[in-house]
């Protein structure tokens, strides 16, 4: 009787589970006091790199301390617990476990640890083997429906958990929130290579390289980044110049560091410095582009409206009837190889170019807007055009009031209608019709078509009283023949083409005999 018994080797298996459930509780909190550790070790030397810029020899071994450390813990904290799962290097035997679960459980005391002390024995002269057999079978049966592993709690390695996100959260806003620490921790990596130390402040510069027009201003805008110093200098230097010259500069409200260099002539290079920190080189290049010098517009509205030509001197804007022709001339403060106008419907017009003068012309045909491009010889282009505009005026329609007769009227003994109109016109007619048809008679159908006759207008006028008389003896009209009819006049517009306007509709009739010699008495 002893180790082959079934029911000491069921009792070992609930031994060992404990042991095996207390060994992976040691390795969940050593694994996360591992990382603990080290997470905390490379914050602490990334801070002292931050604060003291090491060099590499104490790099180097702030490294290597760092990695003894860290894997110390981890053979210790990790490794060993991990060995020990798995039965190798444990400190304990199964009799000292045997010996906690007794005291953990009141109803087992020390049987457990006496049973099995009598089991492993082979001493079988002492004891019987029924005697031994009766006694742990006595004992496994009143530990058989207990869980022995029931005592490891993982509470423990909960909260060490909590404590080592937490650890985690305020490292990770660490680096992302003090500046620096990041680059510190890039030179404990490294620890071989020599790193520069970085300046106080650093220099951002605006405009930094640019091109500008000869005679235009430049503001040129320095910022700092890091500890602001109390002043700065510019160092400037022009083509002809051998050497730098600095200019000091203080301080804005905002603590920016401005410098207005004040109609530029020559190409220059410049850079900003203060404390033995300075920024880049840069170049501000000033190029000689073509400027429009005058502009002479020739205004022709149309021959219709009569309006006289007008010339417009150093001004592009344009305002004039649909139609106007717009002849330009400009000239530049260099040579030209091409000119034209750039409109804001993304239309152009070119020019004609000859030295530094150019001539084009336009026709205005709606509201618009342009600017004036130059190149010269060798594809500079002048900047910052202005903007001219251009606004189209619109030829109104006529007007027409029929002042007599304006009612429908029988026809008058002598067959003659007094027509009475009054036209206007903003730029003058081309021509007056009448329009008449036979609309009933008792003699023949009525005419759907209008016939026209054209009474004559004075020319050159815009408002007209017209007094015309209407013969109709040649339409040899029958009695109760009704004739209907209304005037139309256009005016002259002949770029969309003459518009028109119209009065009502009227009638005359030709009364009976009874009629006329009713009305006579």
């Amino acid at each position: 009787m002893g180790t082959n018994s079934k029911y000491y080797n069921e009792v070992i298996s609930k031994l060992e589970g404990y042991c095996q459930k207390k060994y992976l509780l040691h390795v969940m909190i050593g694994l996360q006091l591992a990382l603990i550790i080290a997470i905390t070790v490379f914050t602490v030397f990334a801070l002292l790199e931050l604060v003291s810029h090491l060099n590499s020899s104490l790099r180097t071994f702030v490294f290597y301390l760092i990695v003894v450390v860290t894997g110390g813990s981890i053979i210790y904290l990790l490794l060993i617990p991990v060995l020990r799962y798995f039965k190798f290097f444990r400190n304990e035997s199964y009799f000292n476990v045997a010996g906690k679960i007794g005291d953990h459980f009141p109803e087992i005391k020390d049987d457990l640890l006496n049973t099995m002390q009598l089991v492993s024995s082979n001493d079988d002269k002492i004891y019987s083997p029924k005697l031994i057999s009766a006694a742990f079978q006595n004992v496994y049966n009143r530990t058989k429906n207990i869980k022995f592993d029931s005592i490891i709690s993982f509470k423990k390695a909960k909260s060490t958990f909590i404590y080592f996100s937490a650890l985690t959260v305020v490292v990770i806003l660490m680096f992302l929130f003090i500046p620096g620490l990041k680059a510190a921790s890039y030179r404990l990596i490294n620890y071989e290579q020599e790193f520069i130390e970085p300046p106080k402040f650093t220099f951002r510069v605006f405009p930094g390289d640019s091109e500008i027009t000869k005679g235009e201003d430049i503001l040129v805008s320095v910022f700092v980044e890091g500890e602001s110093p109390n002043e700065i200098f510019f160092a400037i230097k022009n083509k002809e110049d051998v050497a730098y010259t600095y200019k000091q500069v203080t301080p804005d409200s905002l603590g920016n560091f401005n410098f207005n260099f004040v109609s530029v002539r020559t190409s220059f290079k410049y850079f900003a410095a203060a404390d033995e920190v300075k920024s880049d080189e840069y170049k501000i290049t000033v190029i000689d582009r073509p400027i429009v010098e005058t502009i002479e517009l020739e205004i022709i509205p149309p021959a219709y409206s009569k309006i006289e030509k007008t010339v417009q001197q150093d001004n592009g804007n344009i305002t004039s009837l649909v139609g106007t022709r717009v002849n330009i001339k400009l000239s530049s403060t260099k040579k030209l190889s091409k000119a034209f106008l750039l409109f804001s419907d993304s239309t152009s017009v070119g020019f004609d170019v000859k030295e530094n003068e150019a001539v084009g012309k336009i026709t205005v045909r709606k509201d618009n807007q342009y600017i004036i491009k130059l190149l010269d010889e060798i594809g500079s282009e002048n900047s910052s055009p202005i903007t001219y505009y251009v606004q189209a005026l619109f030829d109104a329609y006529p007007t027409i009031e029929m002042i007599a007769l304006n009612m429908n009227i029988p026809l008058a003994n002598d067959n003659r209608v007094n027509i009475i109109a009054e036209v206007d016109d903003d730029y003058g007619f081309s021509k007056l019709m009448l329009n008449y048809r036979l609309s009933a008679s008792r003699y023949e159908p009525p005419q759907k078509d209008y016939s026209k006759l054209e009474i004559q207008l004075p020319p050159l006028e815009k408002e007209i009283r017209v007094n015309y008389i209407w013969n109709l003896s040649q339409l040899s009209l029958g009695v109760d023949d009704v004739v209907s009819y209304y005037l139309e006049v256009f005016d002259n517009d002949n770029i969309n083409g003459p518009k028109s306007a119209k009065t009502s509709v009227f009638t005359v009739r030709v009364p009976s005999l009874d009629e006329i010699l009713c009305g006579s008495r």
